[in-house]
């Protein structure tokens, strides 16, 4: 029995810019998912991904985990990740936004099915792609809801491009609560890379630390 040992959580795996050297911490994870895709589309680890995140946990199903970030992994297998896992430790600066986001990330980790429900309330994003005429999904055609979800960087980086950088939004608030997981979504779309992992590794000045809020994923305090 193989039992993979990760040093990150398994948002680590949206760390494109550094995805190498990720996958040294990661205790074997991405030579099993080169091997597991490879033989099923031809495509490795880091192809899919980019491509789509969203089919990564098939592969664990029944994998055996060890180490501090166990219980992440084990969530991420039986896809009951949670929908943000990161808290800015940027102070507040008392602005106010009227921009909203019950997603980060983690959240095109998910099964399609978990992951539409969070960025369907993610109102920033939703309110961008009907504005350009962007179309995300549709309730009636599966085919069209993947549109999201091929290249998901890609669609929020473009969607996104309007925004303040993201320790900005991680200052600021809507209705009291602190914009955490936009904050996270804006800075994986401009960087290709997760900036909790980015924080790890010693790739920014940006302190950002990992939180995992089983229940809700509510970061947003």
């Amino acid at each position: 029995m193989v039992v993979f040992t990760p040093r990150l959580p398994p948002t680590a795996l949206l760390h494109y810019r550094d995805f190498e050297l990720v996958c040294q911490l990661l205790g074997g994870v991405c030579e099993y998912l080169d091997r597991y895709f490879g033989g099923l589309t031809g495509e490795g680890a880091y192809e899919t991904a980019y491509r789509n995140p969203h089919v990564l946990h098939t592969a664990f199903r029944g994998a055996v985990f060890a180490g501090p970030w166990r219980g992440w992994w084990e969530d991420f297998a039986s896809d009951r990740l949670t929908p943000a896992a990161e808290r800015w430790l940027t102070p507040p600066a008392g602005c106010v936004l009227e921009e909203r986001c019950e997603a980060s990330p983690a959240v095109f980790l998910m099964s399609l099915h978990r992951g539409w429900r969070y960025v369907a309330r993610c109102y920033s994003l939703t309110k961008r792609a009907e504005a350009r005429g962007v179309e995300l999904w549709d309730y009636l055609n599966k085919r069209r809801m993947l549109k999201l979800y091929e290249k998901p960087v890609e669609v929020v980086e473009r969607l996104f491009s309007d925004l303040p950088p993201p320790e900005t939004l991680a200052s600021c608030t809507y209705r009291g609560r602190r914009l955490h997981g936009l904050a996270s979504l804006v800075y994986w779309a401009r960087n290709k890379a997760v900036a909790s992992v980015d924080s790890f590794l010693g790739r920014t000045t940006l302190k950002v630390g990992f939180t995992y809020v089983k229940k809700r994923g509510d970061l947003s305090k």
